[in-house]
């Protein structure tokens, strides 16, 4: 396209405020931004892909997505006077390497990105997008419990939300079709250390003493826990089957201690 010679500076457009890219770059919240002026772009008419950043009302910075790659275009060779300090410079080298760290897939720039941490006994939830809204965040606690949590925007293109629990362990979290998970309270607690629910532990000693590990299942009709019948078995027989656990008896007893309270006064 045609080059055009004008000093402009650089700005964001309304899709570079929001951004993980460009969105909060030093300088960019005054008027007129807090950088130097450049004083060439390349015309280019309605270019593929997001405009994040103007000269005037010419596209100076397009980042776009092609099948899995993806590519970003300054259409001007004034980057230098930023990095030389002309008129102040400019945050050159954080604009770099964000564009840099997008192109490689970084998830902390992902336009659109569900993050959820522990703080204390808060669960952190951030949700990034570059829609104007943000629908409610569900979650699923430890216990099975389902909330909707409401998100505010804290920032352009950056929706939050801090939810106290008194329940400890993992949380689900879900927006949308993104979905992650968070864990609250102490990591190193030893009830934590797997998550994996298994029969495996129990396996072994279940087998050499005639028994069985069984897991609990939800009923066809996910109503109701399916539980196995108990049933009275011999001290020899085998205490497990299909849909049933055995009890065996036994008479042996342990003696703790003996208590004597009068009734009556002599």
């Amino acid at each position: 396209g045609d080059v055009t010679e004008k000093a402009f500076y650089p700005r964001l457009s309304d899709d570079g405020k929001r951004h993980p890219v460009t969105r909060g770059l030093e300088g960019s919240t005054q008027e007129p931004p807090q950088w130097s002026r450049w004083f060439r772009v390349i015309d280019v008419n309605k270019p593929d892909g997001t405009v994040v950043m103007n000269a005037g009302d010419k596209p100076l910075l397009v980042l776009n997505r092609i099948g899995e790659g993806r590519v970003g275009m300054f259409l001007s060779d004034q980057g230098w006077l930023w990095a030389r300090g002309f008129e102040g410079g400019g945050p050159h080298a954080a604009l770099y390497r964000r564009i840099a760290h997008w192109l490689m897939k970084e998830p902390e720039l992902e336009e659109e990105a569900l993050t959820a941490t522990g703080s204390g006994r808060n669960l952190e939830i951030r949700r990034q997008t570059m829609k104007k809204t943000a629908q409610q965040a569900s979650i699923i606690t430890p216990s099975g419990k389902k909330q909707d949590i409401p998100l505010t925007e804290t920032e352009p293109g950056v929706f939050t939300a801090s939810v106290p629990t008194t329940e400890i362990g993992l949380f689900q979290v879900a927006n949308g079709d993104l979905t992650t998970l968070a864990h609250v309270g102490p990591v190193d607690a030893p009830e934590f250390a797997d998550y994996i629910s298994t029969t495996a532990k129990l396996d072994g000693f279940a087998r050499e003493t005639g028994g069985g590990a069984r897991r609990l299942r939800a009923t066809a009709d996910q109503t109701s826990i399916e539980v196995p019948s108990i049933v009275a078995s011999r001290s020899f027989a085998s205490a497990s089957g299909d849909n049933w656990i055995g009890l065996r008896p036994t008479s042996e007893t342990v003696l703790k201690s003996v208590n004597r309270l009068p009734l009556f006064s002599s």
